[in-house]
């Protein structure tokens, strides 16, 4: 097998393998021509701070003309590498007083979507259609949508809504049509989950007065710092070590950070499992999961600490205390300022690229996540064709909620359970049942087709904790779609140690999607099912919990089928 680290780089020589890397060698990643040439195409990103640079002042005019006319907010339609480094910035900088707000849509639920529009003044937002390809069906959707009923207000709706894609994309066709105020035409040499400083996140950044120079002069400084240091590189360091605790089985990336930067894991866990998450190898990233004791950590950690400042010195030490002695290692990132998180961007996604390499794998490709979309595509299909989805046999239920298996997890609870009748079963039994597969290496996901409010996050967070103290593994935590587009390739491609348990809701409010037989509630639905299939497909356990209504007497169910089935006898 080729491995782009040659015999003298076993030893880490950093500085041989640093000058290939800044001169865009392809080597690095591959020996074979034609996977060569298409990394060639996705190394924009390593210089793409410089060229941004001269884009600036572009982008602040244009940013200058939206606050002239009196957009009081903006609403960004994207998913994944489109959307998440807006929503982070969004999160850790907020808006500047009298500067724009930013609302990033990156779901497909019906709520999410009608709670969004009744906070909007229709006629004084403005919409990013944000989307790499120009076909991502998750913005287009939406775009769909918000056009509808911008029309309805405006007799120039065009004007309200800009695009962000790469050259001669759908997308570019479209906006030219429907006579978009503007399109940003991204390099095409950068992939979707490292196009963090490119037009993608700096335009969004800059309408909500963000300084994207010091974040790009940040970014360029952190390049600068890798390229002429020697053997103590801050970049490549974090990559190898990223690469080497992975093979030594730590591979669960824990990243700690200090409360202002916790939204900062999103975008890491993206980047992380999508670029390493294949081949059956790579880095788990497991973010906002809250600190544990020193006896509650697995032997298959290794943590990275971000702090901001001078923050609690002793809280830290305490941390880097249990983690010491549960026996894994820790890397320790410090930042002065906010701004200095434009260096972090460069950072990871050099880091990333690297410990890929070490992997002996592509870190640019994501050949499992189009399994889910093809799924989706199929059932949306069968919803034309039957009028209804196929689903699952219910296999446990109650008065609020219901449960379905995939089959392959189903045999393996059958043979690690003897005498079980899965189908039939008491709910908080067949929970009890389906978390006998968690062992210690193994790590628990839960995965949330449901909106993202303080209510959910609050159950999800407890579930969390509850699971990870119980079981002594790691636990993370995703919105779909969003996560489709993230996590969702390493849950497929990546290690086969993921135990996933995927929450819906049944009944969700109708809202069609113009020009589609099918609304958003169809959609997301479809969704889900396509990826309960798609991890199963893989032989990945999946346990599906289905609730009646989205409120707090189905999360108050759900709490309480949590506390069963991890109380009740028999599971202790």
């Amino acid at each position: 097998m080729f491995n782009g680290w040659r015999a003298e780089e076993r030893s880490i020589n950093i500085r041989n393998i640093r000058e290939r890397f800044f001169n865009k060698d392809t080597s690095i990643w591959s020996g074979t021509p034609e996977v060569q040439d298409k990394i060639a195409n996705r190394l924009g990103w390593i210089n793409v701070a410089d060229t941004m640079l001269k884009k600036a002042d572009k982008i602040y005019d244009f940013v200058e003309k939206v606050r002239a006319d009196g957009f009081g907010d903006v609403v960004l339609l994207g998913m994944g590498g489109s959307s998440l480094c807006p929503s982070i910035l969004e999160r850790i900088f907020g808006s500047k007083a009298e500067w724009p707000n930013l609302f990033v849509l990156d779901t497909t639920d019906s709520r999410v979507i009608i709670e969004l529009e009744k906070r909007l003044v229709l006629e004084r937002t403005l919409f990013i259609v944000a989307s790499k390809s120009g076909t991502t069906a998750e913005p287009l959707s939406l775009y769909k949508y918000f056009w509808q009923r911008v029309k309805k207000v405006s007799e120039t709706p065009g004007r309200q809504f800009i695009a962000i894609t790469d050259a001669d994309t759908p997308l570019v066709v479209l906006a030219k049509t429907n006579k978009f105020r503007t399109t940003f035409i991204n390099p095409g040499d950068i992939g979707g989950r490292y196009s963090a400083l490119s037009y993608f996140g700096l335009v969004p950044a800059a309408l909500i007065g963000i300084d994207i120079r010091v974040l790009l002069n940040n970014a360029v400084a952190m390049a600068d710092v890798s390229r002429k240091s020697a053997d103590d590189d801050p970049v490549f360091n974090l990559g190898v070590k990223m690469a080497e605790q992975a093979v030594a089985g730590h591979d669960k990336l824990t990243l700690m950070t200090s409360p202002k930067l916790t939204p900062f894991g999103l975008w890491v866990e993206q980047l992380i499992a999508e670029s390493t998450g294949k081949q059956g190898k790579g880095v788990i990233p497991i973010t906002g999961e809250p600190p544990a004791e020193d006896y509650e950590y697995g032997h298959d950690r290794f943590f990275v600490l971000m702090r901001l400042g001078a923050d609690d010195e002793a809280k830290w030490e305490l941390r880097k205390e249990n983690i010491r002695r549960s026996g894994n290692e820790f890397l320790e990132i410090r930042l002065d300022d906010l701004t200095d998180l434009g260096g972090e961007f460069w950072r990871w996604e050099a880091a990333v690229a690297i410990c890929g390499a070490k992997l002996e794998i592509n870190p640019f490709d994501e050949p499992n996540v189009a399994e889910s979309k093809e799924n989706t595509a199929r059932l949306l299909t069968q919803l034309e064709a039957a009028g209804d989805f196929e689903r699952q046999e219910v296999a446990a239920a109650n008065s609020q909620l219901v449960l379905r298996i995939g089959p392959w997890a189903r045999a393996e609870v059958e043979q690690r359970t003897p005498g079980l009748k899965v189908t039939g079963s008491d709910a908080d039994g067949l929970l009890k049942a389906y978390l006998t597969l968690v062992k210690p290496g193994k790590y628990l996901v839960l995965l949330a087709f449901w909106p993202e409010t303080e209510a959910s996050v609050k159950f999800l967070n407890g579930a969390r904790s509850r699971l990870s103290r119980y079981y002594k593994v790691a636990t993370a935590v995703g919105f779909g779609p969003r996560y489709l587009h993230s996590t969702g390739q390493e849950h497929k491609g990546g290690p086969a140690g993921g135990i996933f348990i995927q929450f819906t809701v049944k009944n969700a409010p109708a809202l069609p999607i113009p020009g589609e037989k099918y609304g958003f509630s169809e959609l997301e639905e479809a969704q889900a099912l396509g990826d309960f299939a798609a991890l199963d497909n893989h032989e990945r356990p999946v346990l599906a919990i289905e609730l009646d209504e989205f409120n707090e007497s189905g999360l108050e169910a759900l709490e309480q089928l949590f506390s069963d089935a991890l109380t009740k006898p028999g599971n202790a």
